[in-house]
This record gives structure tokens, C-alpha cells and sequence, in this order.
């Protein structure tokens, strides 16, 4: 379950290193069940609750003086004697309530989480095993030049451009005070440009989509304003099994976000060169025009067996 549901432990210098450790381990494992949700869990033995780190579920509980906890998603689930209530609280996010039944007792959050991450040296699996883009970029553009390569194409010719439904406004008026100046670009003008299903040109599919205004003012949830909960952070990789703790199931890159660079792209791509464990496959998405829906249904088949392959 602290697998699978974590607490908030990335921007978290108050936490105990070992536990941010095993939290780090276990994100190259799989990524967090972020809900919004209440989690109960029981095998026999032990059962429990765990909410997660965004905290957006309520869940309180009662320990009575007859042994029995009562733990809901509020209060008066149950009727209860308000003197028979031992102790009664609330589950803070990323905490977890577990009862050992054999030994009737109710196991701290904090005694927990502390044996399972001082099960192994976490840290030093890290360290060895985890590859981060930064330092695979540094080794590798000592060797080679991993810099996108500029043409001569003209920008309103530029096909790829074109393919993906790029205008030359678009680039010039949007793109480039976003490159120029770290932020996306403001204007005061109307949109005039044609609804996409009335435009002859082939459009991007969410052309096609037009929102309302937003009917509730929800709270910003991005990795800027939330760091401590959110991050674009990702690994690629293989992975290992879930139900086992072993140092190679670290052996995973490290991305600080989906979208990739080109000098991004270009390490991976080569990045066979310094680690030969790692093997790299470059497969060809584009079809001919020709050939129609039919030639693109078959192209997606040999994608899918190309990359099975190389698995």
C-alpha cells in the first residue's frame, strides 16, 4: 500500500531520508494512485486505512473502550456512547491507520513506514542503479552533438510543420514570445479564425473541441503551485516486480518531464553508446498517403509488432 499510495515526499526536507529513499524507490516501480480517495485494506491479520497524499477525501476514526476502531468517511456513521470513545481523530494525507489484530494494538504511522524503509539501503540502490537525463546528457554530448540540426527550409514550407498543423501566426505570434521570453503570450484580440469543422485545411483533432467557461472554480493543481504534491517527473525503463525489492528494479531513467528536448531525444536514442544494457529502437511512425485508412491500419500492426520485438 506505501507503494501503490505514497505520501507527499519530493520538496519534503522535514522527512526522514531512509523513508524518502524507499518513497524514491518505489516511484521507479510504479506511479502513485494520487485518487482523490479514502483506501481500505485488510489480509487477515491486519487492516488498515491509508488516504492519499492530496488529502482531498475525509476520513475519521473512533478507538473504543470495547476494542473496536470505527473508522469511516465521516462522523455518526455509527451511533457510539460519547463516553465508550477512547480516542477518536482524523487520517491526515499520505498518513496510514493500521490495526494488528493478533496483537490488538493499533500500529503508529510513523513506527510503521519507519521498519519498512529501514528494510534496505535504498539509497545506496539509487545511487548505484537510477541513470538521470542531466548526466546521461553530460556524458554524452562530450562525445557527440546530440543539438537539433536547423535547414534551410523556409517556415511556411517547413512540412512537418505543416503535418501537424502549425500556421506561420501560430509560430510567430505564439511560439516565439514563448521561446523569446519564458512565457506564453498575451493578446486583447477576437479569434476570427474559422471553426475547424468549416475549414477546408485538415486540423489538429482538438480543433474540434470548443470549451464553455468554467462552470467551478476549482484550486490550481500544476506542478508549479503544487510541487510538493505533483511533479513531471517519469521513468522509463524496465521494470521489475512489484511484489519483490531488489537494487536492479532501480535501474530505470529518470525524466524530469514527458516532453523531451531534441538534445533530450537524441540521448536516448544514443545512449546505448555508453550503457550497452540499455537497448535502444528507432521505429518508423509514417506511412504513405497513398495507401489510405487501409495502409494506415496496417502500418499501426507493424508498429506494434516492431516494438514487441524489440521488447
Amino acid at each position: 500500500v506505501m507503494l501503490m499510495v505514497p505520501e507527499a515526499w519530493q520538496g519534503n526536507d522535514q522527512m526522514d531520508p531512509k523513508k524518502a529513499a524507499f518513497y524514491e524507490w518505489a516511484a521507479c516501480q510504479m506511479e502513485p494512485w494520487d485518487g482523490p480517495a479514502l483506501f481500505t485494506f485488510a489480509d487477515g491479520r491486519y487492516c488498515g486505512a491509508n488516504l492519499d497524499r492530496n488529502g482531498l477525501r475525509p476520513c475519521r476514526f473512533y478507538v473504543m473502550d470495547d476494542d473496536r476502531i470505527i473508522c469511516a468517511s465521516e462522523v455518526g456513521t455509527i451511533p457510539v456512547e460519547p463516553e465508550s470513545v477512547i480516542q477518536k481523530g482524523r487520517l491526515q494525507p499520505g498518513r496510514m491507520l493500521l490495526v494488528d489484530t493478533k496483537a490488538g494494538r493499533i500500529i503508529d504511522d510513523k513506527e510503521l513506514k519507519a521498519a519498512v524503509a529501514n528494510r534496505h539501503d535504498f539509497r545506496s540502490w539509487l545511487s548505484k542503479e537510477l541513470l538521470t537525463m542531466p548526466k546521461l546528457l553530460e556524458k554524452l554530448e562530450s562525445a557527440m552533438d546530440l543539438a537539433a540540426k536547423p535547414n534551410a527550409t523556409p517556415l511556411q514550407e517547413d512540412p512537418l510543420l505543416l503535418s501537424f498543423g502549425y500556421t506561420h501566426e501560430q509560430v510567430s505570434l505564439l511560439l516565439a514570445p514563448m521561446a523569446a521570453d519564458e512565457k506564453e503570450a498575451l493578446g486583447s484580440m477576437g479569434n476570427d479564425a474559422p471553426l475547424a469543422c468549416l475549414t477546408p485545411a485538415p486540423r489538429l483533432l482538438y480543433d474540434y473541441f470548443r470549451q464553455l467557461f468554467a462552470q467551478v472554480t476549482n484550486p490550481p493543481i500544476d506542478p508549479i503551485r503544487e510541487s510538493i504534491v505533483m511533479s513531471l517527473e517519469c521513468y522509463v525503463g524496465p521494470q521489475g516486480n512489484l511484489l519483490e525489492m531488489d537494487p536492479s528494479q532501480c535501474g530505470r531513467l529518470l525524466l524530469p518531464s514527458p516532453i523531451l528536448s531534441i538534445p533530450e531525444f537524441n540521448a536516448i536514442k544514443n545512449m546505448s553508446t555508453i550503457h550497452p544494457e540499455w537497448t535502444v529502437k528507432t521505429i518508423d511512425l509514417t506511412f504513405p498517403k497513398s495507401q489510405g485508412v487501409q495502409g494506415y491500419i496496417k502500418h499501426l500492426d507493424e508498429i506494434c509488432n516492431e516494438a514487441t520485438a524489440a521488447i
